[in-house]
């Protein structure tokens, strides 16, 4: 057919300002950075993408009607 349809779910651990701290980003931080105050988490989510072989993308591009005509 030439279309392929993926769905997957994803956990990535990550490392945020610790929101406690009174730190905001971008400023002026005058610690070491191992000092910095950070908090980690877990998150999750789901994605997804298609791909469509190129030979079916031409013939339905092809197929639209007024499609490139000036």
């Amino acid at each position: 057919m030439g279309l392929v349809v993926t769905w997957g779910w994803l956990l990535r651990k990550t490392t945020t300002l610790n929101e406690v701290s009174g730190l905001r980003i971008g400023e002026p931080f005058a610690g070491a950075a191992s000092d910095i105050p950070t908090s980690t988490q877990w998150k999750d989510g789901s994605y997804w993408g298609a791909s469509l072989d190129p030979r079916i993308a031409g013939k339905l591009v092809r197929a639209t009607p007024g499609f490139g005509k000036n």
